[in-house]
This record gives C-alpha cells, sequence and structure tokens, in this order.
C-alpha cells in the first residue's frame, strides 16, 4: 500500500475508533472525515454541550501536527484525542483540551526550534509530539462531560 493511503487510512480508523468511544460512553459523536478545517469530530454531551475534536492518530513513535496552530487562540469546546494505533492490542487514548494540546505544541517547538525555522522555509510546518509529552491525559474521557 503506497505510503500516503496508509497514512489516510490509519487517520479515518482513528476517527471512526474515537466515533465509537465517545458514543460507547454516552456521547452522540459524528466525523467528517477531513472535510472540515480545524476538526473532525463533533460530539453532543448528555448535557446538550456541543464539542470540537481533532484527532490524531499514529501507530508508531510521535503524532504530526502543523506547529502554526499554537499560533491560534485556544477554544474551551475543543479537544484533541490522540490515539495510537499498535497491532494485536485495543486502540489507547489521550483526551487533550485544547489549551493545554497548544501548550504541548508550543514547548516542542521551542525544544527543536532551529530545526523548524530551518523547515518553514521549505513551507513544512509539521512536528512530531511524542507520547512523553502526553502522559498525564492518557484516558481522560471524563474531560469531555
Amino acid at each position: 500500500m503506497p505510503p500516503k493511503q496508509q497514512t489516510q487510512q490509519t487517520g479515518r480508523a482513528g476517527e471512526y475508533y474515537i466515533a465509537a468511544e465517545l458514543n460507547r460512553r454516552g456521547l452522540d459523536a459524528v466525523v467528517f472525515s477531513g472535510n472540515v478545517p480545524h476538526f473532525d469530530a463533533v460530539a453532543v454531551t448528555p448535557r446538550r454541550k456541543t464539542l470540537y475534536i481533532q484527532v490524531k492518530t499514529q501507530r508508531g513513535a510521535g503524532w504530526q501536527v502543523d506547529v502554526r496552530v499554537r499560533e491560534q487562540r485556544p477554544n474551551k469546546a475543543m479537544f484533541w484525542i490522540l490515539v495510537l494505533l499498535l497491532k494485536e492490542e485495543p486502540p489507547r487514548y489521550w483526551v487533550i483540551p485544547d489549551e493545554d494540546m497548544k501548550a504541548i505544541i508550543q514547548q516542542t517547538y521551542d525544544d527543536k526550534k532551529p530545526q523548524f525555522d530551518k523547515a518553514a522555509k521549505k513551507s513544512n510546518y509539521q512536528c512530531k509530539v511524542e507520547g512523553k509529552r502526553v502522559q498525564a491525559w492518557e484516558g481522560g474521557w471524563d474531560r469531555l462531560r
């Protein structure tokens, strides 16, 4: 399978996994499969609160994000759900409020700024958020209530 197709399938799988998990936990959730900028899913809590969800899925080491999102104003209704898909294991999830995720991205950027400055000249704004930076948010589904 070509790498781009595999990446797209991994992303779609993560979106469907989080939608299933959110619905299992009593939220109404739907995914948009890449057609909506800034979020991949919308969920409504039992109290009728609308949540916007950015999903990032990986099969190995780190989640790719655009460093420019750290410049956007945090949204209290926005959450990032990071998904780790490994063969023969159930998915693992990290549920992170938007403000915290943008701080994580900022820390990643600050730690590797020379690399990003060089890459930005080539219009490459992707960085990899490593698992050690998000350990505290593993699980955390109650944050969505």
